[in-house]
């Protein structure tokens, strides 16, 4: 696809006057039916914006134009009236402070899209916090269920400590007892059967 007009020049003979008044009117009904047409070089030139933007403004279907053969290949060619009505459109809407190129019913089914989005959103958004606080309240419920098992852990660790030194206590009195056996005379007992 090019931008140069590459189109076929067209030669024509001069009439005989006779003629010239039949051609005259064929010409006005035939310029009435085929417009000037553009190319995107010339059409990006009256916009003042480049070739690419043009034919993006085409793809994106703001801008009308049909492509049609040339000597250079496939290219193609905006009517000089819809150049001139996306101008007014956009300028409107410039001015309006909206995208150039969308209908009311465009712009009604692109609010209505998205509304739908951000509803969608809102929507998944609070799941999520509900989600969140139902996972807040689980852990604060078994952190206080942990700080109850941390005191009655301290409690019993405290009754082993105190169990432990009651019988460290008693141990050190038997032994001070054994002590205390084993200075006197030592006593043989025999047992029935040795005697």
């Amino acid at each position: 696809m090019t931008d140069d007009p590459g189109q076929p020049t067209i030669v024509e003979e001069q009439p005989a006057p006779a003629q010239e008044a039949e051609m005259e009117t064929t010409n006005e009904v035939q310029a009435s039916q085929s417009e000037v047409s553009l190319t995107t070089t010339q059409a990006a030139a009256q916009l003042d914006v480049d070739a690419r933007t043009v034919r993006r403004y085409i793809t994106e279907r703001r801008l009308k134009a049909r492509q049609v053969k040339s000597a250079r290949g496939q290219e193609w060619q905006i009517y000089q009236s819809d150049l001139d009505a996306f101008k007014q459109e956009r300028d409107r809407a410039a001015t309006e402070g909206q995208e150039a190129g969308l209908t009311r019913a465009e712009e009604s089914q692109a609010l209505t899209t998205t509304v739908g989005i951000i509803a969608a959103e809102l929507e998944r958004r609070s799941q999520a916090l509900t989600e969140a606080q139902a996972t807040i309240e689980r852990l604060a419920l078994e952190a206080g269920r942990q700080a109850g098992r941390n005191e009655e852990l301290e409690r019993e660790a405290a009754r082993l400590r105190e169990r432990v030194a009651h019988l460290e206590q008693e141990r050190d009195q038997l032994k001070a007892e054994v002590k205390d056996q084993g200075k006197g005379p030592r006593r043989i007992k025999l047992l029935p059967w040795q005697q």
